[in-house]
């Protein structure tokens, strides 16, 4: 900082000023996204739960194949399957999807395989498609805590794409595990969000440290008015 002794001192005062409001405005702003991000997570994760509870609850009325059994503590969903009978019209998932804004999807587990396959979802792929057919990712941890009879909730990613997730076994009347449905809300739906706040935060603290700069200038100004008048009477 060689140059700053060249400097006025009014010069010096008003970069002091600015730089300790660009720290707090950093520090702030830090502050204002993390608790954004906490805050749009949660919402995610009641909206992934809404969405598992509703697909469990629209399976047994609107699909076939499907029944309501008991409540089991750690799940939202109490399905009982009859997988030889299970069909399910695009509509269901999509209409659970449009709703919540999170995509949902029925598996049927490949017990040769241990893969759980898309048996009918909302998730499309770049073309359009739907993805019928396409596993769940085998080595991933969703499929590892599935085979174990256990929920996942967690990130995970569904063709390429990073979402906030939750996935659930699901068995048939004679307890044996025979799928799952699993939910995901996009990760990047969030990320936009968290960008257009950083973006209006930004304007906001540039507006109010251009008007701190101004405003220290003609405090300090007014301040050493006095002393300008001394050293010229001197």
């Amino acid at each position: 900082m060689s140059f700053l002794p060249r400097l006025s001192l009014r010069t010096r005062l008003i970069a002091v000023i600015v730089a300790a409001m660009i720290a707090v405005t950093a520090a702030l702003i830090a502050f204002v996204l993390s608790e954004k991000e906490r805050e749009l997570r949660d919402f995610a994760s009641e909206r992934v739960d809404t969405a598992i509870w509703a697909l469990s609850n629209s399976l047994p009325v609107n699909a076939s194949g499907f029944t309501l059994g008991p409540d089991v503590e750690g799940r939202i969903n109490s399905l009982i399957v009859d997988d030889a009978k299970v069909e399910i019209a695009p509509s269901v998932n999509d209409a659970i999807y449009e709703g919540t804004g999170v995509h949902v999807t029925y598996f049927r587990l490949d017990p040769e395989a241990k893969e759980f396959v898309r048996v009918m979802t909302s998730v499309t792929a770049a073309d359009g498609t739907r993805a019928v057919g396409t596993p769940l990712d085998p080595t991933g941890p969703a499929t590892a805590a599935l085979l174990r009879g256990e929920t996942y909730t967690g990130d995970g990613i569904i063709l390429g794409a990073l979402h906030l997730t939750r996935y659930e076994p699901v068995y048939n009347a004679e307890g044996e595990l025979v799928g799952s449905v699993g939910v995901g809300k996009s990760i990047a739906q969030i990320e936009t969000m968290l960008r257009d706040t950083t973006g209006r935060l930004a304007v906001v603290m540039l507006v109010l440290i251009l008007a701190a700069a101004v405003g220290s200038l003609f405090l300090i100004n007014r301040t050493m008015r006095p002393v300008r008048r001394l050293a010229d009477t001197v």
